[in-house]
C-alpha cells in the first residue's frame, strides 16, 4: 500500500508528513507540478518521494488520474490531503439525536494502524 498525496505552492505546509511519521518513506508520495517540483524537493528531503506531474495549472482531476492511471501499476493506494493534522473516528452512532460521536486522532501510529487495517480488510475481500 502506498500513500499519494497531490500538493501545490505549499513546500514547507505538507503537514501530513507529521501524520505519517514512522511509515515507509518510500510509500509516500507528493504529485506537484513542475513549478513546484524543486522547492518540494528542497523541503521535503527524504521525507518522501516528490513525483513531477510535468504539466502546471491543470488541476486536481488532473493529477488524480495520473495517481490512478494502470501504468502506475499500483494495486492499492490512499490518496490523502497534504494538510491533514488529524483524523476523525466515527464511532457509537446515536439515533436519537442523528449523531455519530468522533474521536479526533493525532497519533501517526494509531493513524497508520487504522489505514493498514482498512487495507488488510479490502485486500482480503
Amino acid at each position: 500500500m502506498i500513500i499519494c498525496i497531490p500538493s501545490k505552492g505549499r513546500p514547507t505546509g505538507v503537514k501530513t508528513l507529521d501524520l505519517l511519521e514512522g511509515y515507509n518513506k518510500k510509500k509516500i508520495f507528493i504529485f506537484v507540478e513542475p513549478q513546484d517540483y524543486e522547492n518540494y524537493k528542497r523541503c521535503i528531503g527524504n521525507k518522501a518521494t516528490v513525483v513531477n506531474i510535468q504539466k502546471n495549472n491543470m488541476g486536481l482531476p488532473f493529477v488524480s488520474n495520473i495517481i490512478t492511471h494502470p501504468k502506475q501499476n499500483i494495486d492499492y493506494l490512499w490518496k490523502i490531503d497534504d494538510d491533514m493534522i488529524y483524523l476523525h473516528e466515527r464511532y457509537k452512532y446515536n439515533k436519537e439525536k442523528d449523531y455519530w460521536h468522533l474521536n479526533c486522532i493525532k497519533n501517526p501510529k494509531k493513524i497508520l494502524n487504522i489505514l493498514e487495517i482498512c487495507y488488510n480488510d479490502f485486500k482480503n475481500n
